[in-house]
């Protein structure tokens, strides 16, 4: 028997506007609708394969802010019992502003961890860095923050 347990990283590609500060407006509603239809269309292909409540969502609301564009998304992630997990990118690869320091780090996830927990009403303990980005101040702030699984690749890989 095999088993698959599908990752995604919730954020969008690099035609999205707001990727490396290409726009300093919010996602026109293109934008927004052409990643529900590609989320959307990710839920069959899995529904098809038997994976409801196998797959871990890890969401970038700090850049992309899904429980303001994406609830309804949010909704069925949890609706399937999914796994609703932290997505963060450190390296301003959205936004021009870096988290380069405990501080920053500490404030962006929290805050990020506890839209999604307010939205969902479920403890978000899963976190995985955007773009292989890895410090021992970003572990320090998410073990204060009650991060419990850290799905990052080896120190040292870039890929």
């Amino acid at each position: 028997m095999i088993t698959v347990l599908p990752t995604l990283d919730g954020d969008p590609g690099a035609s999205f506007p707001q990727r490396r500060g290409l726009a300093d407006h919010a996602p026109g509603k293109k934008e927004i609708e052409g990643y529900r239809k590609a989320v959307s269309r990710l839920f069959s292909i899995f529904d098809s394969c038997g994976l409801i409540g196998k797959v871990t969502w890890f969401v970038n609301e700090r850049d992309v802010h899904w429980t303001t564009y994406y609830p309804d998304l949010l909704g069925e992630i949890i609706r399937r019992n999914d796994t609703l997990a932290l997505h963060v990118h450190y390296d301003g690869l959205f936004t021009p502003d870096r988290l380069s320091d405990f501080e920053s780090a500490l404030a962006a996830c929290g805050q990020a961890k506890e839209n999604l927990e307010s939205l969902s009403g479920k403890q978000c303990v899963c976190h995985r860095s955007g773009c292989f980005f890895q410090s021992e101040y970003i572990y320090r702030s998410l073990e204060q923050l009650g991060i419990k699984l850290v799905s990052d690749v080896f120190p040292g890989f870039k890929g």
